[in-house]
């Protein structure tokens, strides 16, 4: 079997075509709301859901351009992980993942509790983790 070694590096770049996608899209957005600068998403799924996560990261000051027709191309400026607490509850829809942001370590502190979404469509049921 090979030897695989990884070194840390200051500077990391790297640039991936995936087709789009809810669950990486929902990523994408969120990974970028955590970086140090503006970062690039093209094949950016607008769906429902999706549009759901990106308001709510709005809403607590990312800032996030739309780039081309249709909103499948934006650029998100990272706010370096330091998010601002939304002025009024986000409605995160009926979207499961854009309700998990209160949930995480970095994101949750600004929005606890602050996201509803549509109860009768998205009950209140915990979220387990699956295994893969």
């Amino acid at each position: 079997m090979a030897e695989l070694r990884v070194r840390k590096v200051k500077d990391f770049s790297a640039e991936l075509k995936v087709p789009g996608d809810k669950s990486i899209s929902h990523r994408a957005l969120m990974f970028s709301a955590l970086s140090n600068g503006p970062c690039e998403i093209t094949g950016f799924l607008a769906s429902e859901d999706c549009i759901a996560t990106r308001n709510a990261l709005a809403a607590m000051g990312v800032e996030i351009e739309e780039l081309g027709s249709g909103g499948t191309h934006i650029r998100v400026h990272g706010c370096h992980g330091e998010f601002k607490k939304p002025e009024r509850a986000i409605d995160c829809g009926n979207s499961g993942t854009s309700r998990t942001i209160r949930r995480s370590r970095h994101i949750g502190t600004a929005v606890r509790p602050v996201p509803r979404y549509n109860r009768r469509r998205c009950p209140r049921a915990p979220l387990r983790a699956r295994a893969s």
